[in-house]
């Protein structure tokens, strides 16, 4: 299907399900999605949609799963995100957005996935992110504007076994509390893929550097694919 995605749809206010993926839609997002309160599951992914991500998106608070990956939207990603108290997935990634990381993303207690890969954010980690207790995978890489360190409250993060923060302007050093959590351990879920870029970022625990990647694996890891940066195209899919 090609064209705009037809207003109407965005006024059914019952509606719970709204996946239009994989076709060939233009246009911007309706800030009448704020009008769906019942809507679960919302589902852009590969279409060719332009503009932001609207504000009124915080309004739809049943959302458990929002994908608008592989569109062209820009702009920032909107705060009201961290009002969405239901939300299990959030997947950005191969857009234009900028600006800085919203810190109100660390409000979503039930988040599994984060995917903010792939655009052009900027600014540090948000430390907040650290309260994400059922985080699974967290997804930063290739946002070449990502600046300061890894902030060691990602460690507590205690579900987390996928860490992508390769391709970014990030610096310093692993904190040991990360790498702690590369070793397998009773209590917390192994931390089993972590990414970061070799020279800018010390890593105590990493033992393979692939290209301008470093990569600590637990013992039960599988092997990384290899991979050249390339911002215009997939990265890390299999992750």
């Amino acid at each position: 299907m090609v064209g705009t995605i037809p207003s109407e749809l965005f006024r059914l206010s019952l509606l719970r399900s709204l996946k239009l993926g994989f076709n060939g839609f233009t246009g911007s997002i309706s800030t009448e999605i704020g009008r769906m309160p019942e809507l679960e599951d919302f589902s852009l992914t590969r279409n060719d949609l332009t503009g932001t991500l609207p504000s009124e998106i915080g309004l739809a608070t049943d959302l458990e799963l929002i994908n608008v990956r592989g569109n062209r939207l820009d702009g920032s990603l909107p705060v009201q995100l961290g009002g969405l108290p239901e939300l299990r997935e959030l997947e950005t990634r191969q857009n234009h957005f900028t600006g800085p990381i919203p810190s109100e993303l660390g409000l979503l207690r039930y988040l599994t996935s984060l995917s903010l890969n792939d655009n052009y954010l900027s600014g540090t980690l948000p430390v907040d992110l650290g309260r994400l207790r059922h985080l699974q995978a967290l997804r930063l890489s290739s946002n070449l504007n990502i600046t300061g360190t890894i902030p060691s409250e990602y460690a507590r993060m205690r579900r987390l076994y996928v860490l992508l923060l390769n391709n970014t302007m990030l610096s310093g050093t692993v904190p040991p509390e990360i790498c702690n959590r590369t070793v397998p351990q009773p209590g917390p879920v192994t931390l089993s893929t972590l990414r970061i870029d070799c020279g800018r970022v010390q890593c105590s625990c990493c033992r393979l550097c692939d290209g301008d990647r470093v990569s600590a694996l637990s013992p039960n890891a599988t092997a990384i694919r290899d991979w050249a940066p390339n911002h215009n195209n997939e990265t890390d899919n299999n992750v």
